[in-house]
């Protein structure tokens, strides 16, 4: 029983890594086009946005708006040294 759980577990890692790899290219993508535009990396306007929308997901999936804020804040922390290193190379 829990090496099935722990099996579960890995399988849904791996997806979440996938998926991340996936939005970190999509920010790197947004990088070049904010540096065309002359915008800044942060987008507060646009995190709240999206925290709120994640609060609510949280919420209708039965899962901890505070665990699911926290995690998205790291993400945004971590997308927004992604995108200024990306900024530095061009």
């Amino acid at each position: 029983m829990l090496e099935n759980l722990r099996d579960e577990i890995d399988k849904i890692d791996e997806k979440l890594v996938a998926l991340l790899a996936a939005r970190f290219s999509a920010a790197e993508k947004i990088a070049i086009e904010k540096q065309k535009t002359g915008k800044n990396v942060f987008d507060g306007d646009r995190e709240r946005k999206i925290l709120e929308k994640i609060r609510r997901l949280a919420r209708e999936k039965n899962f901890s708006p505070a665990i699911a804020t926290r995690i998205f804040e790291n993400l945004f922390h971590e997308s927004r040294r992604a995108q200024e290193i990306k900024r530095k190379q061009l």
